[in-house]
């Protein structure tokens, strides 16, 4: 005798939904106890059957699937959350995993291999698809060599990236600064080399994008 393991399926479209639903009824170790169509839904049912595990889409009308899925884990802590997605994105699986969820998997995931991802997290185990694995590694590897090229910069051309992305000229930072405007080429030359940047628009999209300027 074994355990049925207990599914919730969410998604906003019907028929995806059905989709899902068939393939992993057609596994004789699992059963789906619910589904939903809204991140609101979700957290509801979820609260309600307390699965095993939930498929969440990412992207749902209201609450997304990233929050739905950080309200569900805290109140279902034996609950593992999957999410499912149409599309690949670094910074959305990123938050996924970081709220919680234990898997990340593409909709055009076949039958055999849905079914796998659930079998593994309803045991603890972590499942990625392997291009989303190496996905992840590559914007982990980008966001550790962002982090070195930062510390590489010393505090003056921190400051100098920071006025750069605020807009200002080579006069301006040299004012605000008290430094002679040849400091301050001398400085941006710099910041452009250690962060492998060959111009100055580059250097002040890179100082919003990294939050140095906010």
């Amino acid at each position: 005798m074994f355990l049925l393991i207990e599914v919730l399926v969410t998604d906003d479209h019907p028929m995806v939904r059905q989709g899902l639903i068939s393939f992993l009824e057609s596994s004789d170790n699992i059963t789906v106890v619910a589904e939903a169509a809204t991140g609101e839904e979700a957290i509801a049912k979820a609260i309600e059957y307390k699965p095993d595990v939930v498929l969440m889409d990412i992207v749902l009308p209201g609450i997304d699937g990233v929050e739905a899925t950080k309200r569900i884990l805290k109140v279902c802590r034996h609950t593992a959350v999957v999410m499912l997605s149409s599309y690949i994105d670094e910074e959305k699986i990123a938050q996924a995993l970081q709220v919680g969820a234990v898997g990340y998997l593409q909709k055009d995931i076949s039958p055999v291999e849905l079914i796998k991802a659930i079998e593994a997290v309803s045991k603890g185990q972590t499942f990625l698809q392997v291009d989303l694995v190496r996905i992840v590694l590559a914007a982990k590897q980008e966001q550790e060599k962002i982090q070195r090229d930062l510390e590489s910069l010393t505090s003056r051309e921190l400051e100098v990236l920071k006025a750069i992305g605020e807009g200002k000229s080579n006069k301006e930072i040299a004012e605000i600064l008290y430094i002679s405007d040849r400091t301050v080429k001398t400085h941006v030359s710099n910041i452009l080399h250690k962060l492998g940047l060959e111009h100055r628009t580059q250097a002040a999209i890179y100082a919003v994008k990294e939050n140095i300027v906010r």
